[in-house]
C-alpha cells in the first residue's frame, strides 16, 4: 500500500510548480531517502482526486493559499469547512498550511490558529530546495514542505541497517563540539547533539517544533542532517517505537 499527500491548493501557483519543487515523478510520487529509512509516497492534489478515495492512506495535508487581504478568517473559515471531518477522522500527522506570501501581514494570526490545530505555517519563498539538503534542510517554502514530508516517519517505509550506537553517539558529540556550547540558542539541545533524547511527551516535542527549526538553522549543513535524523528518533520513540526497529 502506498502512503499519500494531500495537497489543496487554493493560491495562484500552479500545481505543475508545486509538484516540481517537491521533485515528484511523471506519477506524481515522491521518495524520501535518509540514513534510517527510504520510502515513496504519493502526492495527491485535492482537485484531481476525491478525498474519500485517498483519506485512509493520508499521512500529510498541505492547504496552500493566498496572502488574504482582509484578515484571515474566510480563508480559516474555508479550511475548516472543507476539511473539518478529514482532519478529525483520519488525523494526518503532518499539517501544513502554505501562504503564497514571504512576509504575511497577518504572520501571527496564522500562527495562533496553527498552534491551536496543529499546523505548521510555512511562507512560500522561492528557493533553491535540492533534495541534497536532507531533512531539516530549509525553514521556509516548499524546500521546508519537502523537509516536513521527509522527517516523518511513513508507515510503509524500508528501514536501513544501522550502526548507531554509545560509540556513534561520542562521535557525533565530538563533531558538535564548541559549536554547541557557544551558541546560547542550542544549549537546550546539548543532549539531543550528544545523542541523547528530546525529553518529554510527542505533544510537549511538538509544542517546541519551531525552537527546533531555529536551531537547525543556525547549524552547519553536515551537523544540520546529524541534529535532523536525532530529532525524527526522538519522535518515533515518542510515538511508541522501538530501537529494536530501527537496528
Amino acid at each position: 500500500m502506498t502512503s499519500r499527500v494531500l495537497i489543496c491548493n487554493k493560491s495562484h501557483i500552479p500545481d505543475s510548480d508545486i509538484l516540481s519543487s517537491l521533485h515528484s515523478d511523471s506519477n506524481n510520487n515522491v521518495t524520501f531517502d535518509n540514513k534510517y529509512f527510504s520510502v515513496t509516497v504519493q502526492i495527491c492534489m485535492e482537485q484531481e482526486v476525491p478525498i474519500e478515495e485517498i483519506a485512509d492512506t493520508a499521512e500529510a495535508f498541505v492547504y496552500v493559499v493566498e496572502e488574504p487581504k482582509d484578515g484571515v478568517k474566510e480563508i480559516i473559515s474555508a479550511l475548516e469547512a472543507g476539511f473539518r471531518e478529514f482532519l478529525e477522522e483520519q488525523a494526518p500527522a503532518v499539517r501544513l498550511l502554505l501562504i503564497n506570501s514571504e512576509n504575511s501581514k497577518f504572520e501571527e494570526d496564522f500562527l495562533e490558529w496553527c498552534v491551536d490545530n496543529e499546523f505548521e505555517f510555512i511562507k512560500y519563498i522561492t528557493t533553491d530546495n535540492s533534495p541534497e539538503d536532507g531533512l531539516m534542510g530549509q525553514s521556509e517554502g516548499m524546500g521546508r514542505v519537502r523537509s516536513a514530508l521527509e522527517c516523518h516517519l511513513w508507515p510503509y517505509r524500508a528501514m536501513k541497517n544501522s550502526n548507531s550506537s554509545s560509540g556513534a553517539a561520542a562521535e557525533q558529540s565530538e563533531e558538535f563540539g564548541e559549536f554547541v556550547t557557544s551558541n546560547g540558542a542550542l544549549a537546550d539541545f546539548q543532549n539531543l547533539m550528544e545523542g541523547g533524547e528530546l525529553e518529554g511527551d510527542f505533544e510537549s516535542m511538538f509544542s517546541n517544533m519551531m525552537k527546533i527549526k531555529e536551531v537547525a538553522g543556525q547549524l552547519p549543513d553536515d551537523q544540520r542532517k546529524q541534529f535532523a535524523e536525532q530529532v525524527a528518533l526522538s519522535f518515533w520513540q515518542a510515538l511508541g517505537g522501538s530501537d529494536d526497529e530501527l537496528e
